[in-house]
């Protein structure tokens, strides 16, 4: 049930999208909000791009997605905010590290796949495992020993807050690279968190290219950067 209320809100956006972009309704014959329903049975919404050429490639096809007829087909919010993203603009070749590992940890299990793909995307040679909570992550670093965390701050069994002051008690983790994610994070999180050596403390919802820019400045802290590469800044949150 809550799956298909999801779906009629991408459907519904989208027709509010179509408007706020071309100032039509989808369908060519129905100017009356309350058709829109009746219109969808039958008809297919008309191109964007025959009102305005401009909307021709990503927002057409997104738009397109949002509409679809079928609601098992219809895109579903994680793909709209894929298709809404910028393309990822790879950082300068000498700030850039090779061979990193990540190890990614947040319940959310869509997120931890974004950042995943993401940065092995963008990343040279990287390698980014993931973990749902700071027991699971515990056991990863065991094995995989990061060059890197990035962690959640709300989790279940051991959240974002306990697992750094863990990390920080650890001979071998003293000095890795702590980056912690919250949606509600605020002043007294980031006092907690700064006292305990975390490295930044990042809002969400994540910023594609803020994301991969702090993620390369906190490994060159941790690996050998570029002969080449210009010595940043100390870390702190975001504002």
């Amino acid at each position: 049930r809550i799956e298909a209320d999801a779906k009629a809100d991408i459907y519904a956006l989208g027709v509010m999208f179509y408007l706020l972009l071309t100032l039509r309704l989808p369908f060519e014959h129905h100017t009356e909000a309350g058709d829109i329903l009746n219109a969808h049975l039958g008809e297919l919404p008309r191109r964007p791009s025959r009102l305005r050429s401009e909307l021709a490639g990503t927002l057409e096809e997104l738009l397109a997605g949002m509409l679809l007829k079928e609601e098992d087909l219809r895109w579903d919010a994680r793909r709209c905010s894929h298709a809404l993203r910028p393309p990822v603009a790879a950082s300068e070749p000498e700030q850039m590290v090779t061979g990193a590992r990540v190890l990614c940890v947040d319940d959310d299990v869509d997120l931890c796949c974004w950042i995943k793909e993401l940065l092995e995307a963008v990343l040279p040679e990287a390698e980014v495992r993931l973990a749902h909570d700071g027991r699971d992550a515990l056991e990863a670093i065991d094995s995989f020993e990061p060059d890197l965390v990035v962690t959640d701050l709300a989790m279940p069994r051991l959240d974002g807050i306990e697992l750094t002051a863990v990390l920080r008690e650890r001979n071998g983790a003293r000095d890795l690279p702590i980056l912690a994610m919250s949606a509600h994070g605020g002043p007294e999180q980031w006092a907690e968190l700064r006292a305990m050596g975390a490295t930044r403390l990042m809002l969400k919802p994540l910023d594609a290219d803020v994301f991969v820019d702090d993620v390369v400045r906190a490994l060159n802290l941790r690996l050998p950067p570029s002969p080449f590469a210009a010595t940043g800044a100390p870390l702190s949150p975001r504002t």
